[in-house]
């Protein structure tokens, strides 16, 4: 997985402070936190699936065993 330290983040906020001008840079940020949100909530909701999925094909061994 792809590591990066607070530097490189500073470093790169940085740059795009040059680039971008404050005013898109906080747009920018706002962007990639909803992102962000978005990604994690796609993410949890993928774990209740699989966790779902889970219980089921045991609770179907536990009653095929029977």
């Amino acid at each position: 997985m792809i590591d990066f330290a607070w530097s490189e983040f500073f470093v790169l906020a940085i740059i795009a402070l040059i680039f971008l001008g404050p005013k898109e840079l906080i747009l920018l940020f706002k962007t990639l936190g909803k992102w962000a949100a978005k990604i994690k909530a796609l993410q949890s909701l993928l774990h209740e699936h699989i966790n779902a999925a889970s219980v089921e094909i045991n609770d179907e061994k536990t009653n095929d065993s029977r």
